[in-house]
């Protein structure tokens, strides 16, 4: 019997969801950054050449097919325009307080926070290896099938961190992942299932060749301010 494999059982309940909220127009267009900057952000950056290769292997095979399907799309890594980095996230956590000079406070002190740059330092010049496109029902993501565990390892230091502060730790067990693309607007329904279609066809690129990206640096911020970055 082959034993279940958790990264990847997730990987496909993803998937399986966000293929049918779209057959079914359950998607909901970007909303942009309201709402984000209570939710505290650790990620991880990659070399330019990682960039490069995530830029034309996703987001320009996205965008070259956006004009076909009149779907327009929020991505990352474009170097002109507004965009947001290329990026994974670490470990995430909410401030869901009315207090809103005691939710600046923590934000501000987990800036400064020593424990979470040195549980970075575990996960600098880590190779990750992209071989998953994931339509998720809100997002676009790239998606490691094995995480390394030395991020496992930071995950848990750094979540540790936020429970200290009292934030609230989003959920990232199983899944490692770096989001390329967001909807503005919708796709031609007429097209829908080539639409679909085309962006699995991304999928299959990675499965045969995947992407490795090298992590050499982090952000350490509101969410809010990480999609804001150009």
């Amino acid at each position: 019997m082959v034993e279940a494999n958790p990264v990847l059982e997730k990987y496909a309940g993803i998937t399986k969801i966000g293929l049918q909220a779209f057959r079914e127009g359950m998607v909901e267009p970007f909303k942009g950054l309201v709402g984000l900057e209570n939710r505290f952000n650790v990620s991880i950056r990659f070399s330019e050449n990682s960039d490069q290769l995530i830029r034309e292997r996703v987001v320009d095979y996205m965008r070259a097919d956006a004009p076909f399907f009149e779907v327009i799309y929020f991505v990352a890594g474009e170097k002109a325009g507004t965009s947001y980095p290329i990026h994974t996230t670490i470990q995430e956590g909410v401030y869901e307080g009315n207090d809103v000079v005691e939710g600046y406070r923590i934000l501000t002190n987990l800036r400064k926070e020593s424990r979470i740059k040195e549980a970075l330092t575990e996960v600098y010049y880590t190779e990750i290896v992209f071989d998953h496109f994931l339509p998720s029902k809100e997002t676009f993501i790239l998606a490691a099938g094995k995480i390394p565990v030395s991020i496992i390892y930071a995950r848990q230091r750094i979540a540790d961190v936020y429970k200290e502060y009292g934030l609230n730790i989003i959920n990232l067990d199983n899944i490692l992942h770096s989001t390329v693309g967001r909807i503005l607007k919708l796709p031609r329904r007429d097209n829908l299932d080539y639409f679909l279609e085309r962006l699995l066809d991304i999928h299959k690129g990675l499965q045969e060749e995947p992407i490795r990206a090298t992590t050499i640096s982090a952000f350490i911020g509101t969410a809010s301010e990480l999609l804001s970055k150009e």
